[in-house]
């Protein structure tokens, strides 16, 4: 969806490294030898210990512990750079699709997974780095959103289809109230009470499209947008309301998107 930058470059090389790149330290300290142990935690599946040595960074290093923390959690919860590479990761797609493939990697989704994926969504609003923050929040949004249609998928199936979609539902009073700049809501504006709910909702994949469509007009500049991305976030602004009541209508507008096919 973002075409390569410098920093997403360094990212997403890092985040799928997959070889044991990183040399594992028995007791790191300072910052050098905790970022290389971190990264050699995540690199062998170890992400909760990942998460434990990005902690111990020093304010220096706040933001890339963080920013690496945060895919970690993703990562762990099923929301990996492979499978978002996998995705994505062919230039202009068309988005509704490759978010249907994102979300089939990340089958069978849970309420467990949907909250960890918004809580290290969460970490950005602690990043100071402004590219860096909101290309956190752009993946969790995405992350998040694919796991809710992951959620979707019946059990003893890996393939969503448009029928799953039916399978979420329809609710505009357990997620937030709040609006924000662009009178949408997003993920940013949620609770845990609001995400923590046993069924996923299309409040909540609505809250995270819109949060996605606002970490893009962030990103400006500095992000490089394909054509088939501005498309969906025009499609998305003209067609999506914040509390849909419709379910019937709802689904007819993510299938109007590629919604629940890879083709």
């Amino acid at each position: 969806m973002i075409r390569s930058q410098g920093w997403l470059a360094l990212l997403t090389g890092l985040l799928l490294t997959g070889c044991n790149a990183f040399s594992p330290l028995s007791s790191p300290s300072g910052d050098a030898q905790l970022l290389s142990a971190a990264r050699a935690a995540f690199d062998q599946g170890n992400y909760q210990q990942a998460i434990n040595y990005y902690g111990q960074l020093s304010s220096s290093n706040s933001d890339t512990g963080l920013a690496e923390s945060a895919y970690a959690e993703m990562t762990e919860a099923g929301a990996s750079m492979q499978a978002y590479a996998g995705a994505f990761g062919k230039g202009d797609v068309a988005i509704g699709p490759a978010i249907t493939a994102f979300a089939e990697s990340m089958v069978p989704g849970s309420q467990a997974k949907r909250v960890a994926i918004w809580q290290a969504y969460n970490q950005a609003a602690s990043i100071g780095d402004a590219n860096l923050k909101y290309l956190v929040k752009f993946l969790g949004s995405v992350s998040f959103a694919a796991e809710i249609l992951a959620e979707s998928v019946p059990p003893n199936s890996t393939t969503l289809t448009q029928n799953d979609l039916s399978n979420i539902q329809i609710s505009a009073t357990n997620f937030p109230t709040t609006a924000d700049s662009h009178g949408d809501y997003t993920l940013s504006t949620a609770v845990l009470s609001d995400v923590n709910v046993a069924t996923p909702t299309y409040n909540m994949f609505n809250a995270a499209v819109f949060d996605l469509i606002n970490d893009v007009d962030q990103l400006g500049d500095n992000g490089t947008f394909g054509a088939n991305t501005l498309s969906f976030a025009s499609q998305v602004t003209s067609n999506f309301h914040p509390t849909p009541t419709l379910t019937s209508v709802y689904i007819a507008l993510l299938v109007s998107v590629g919604i629940g096919t890879t083709q």
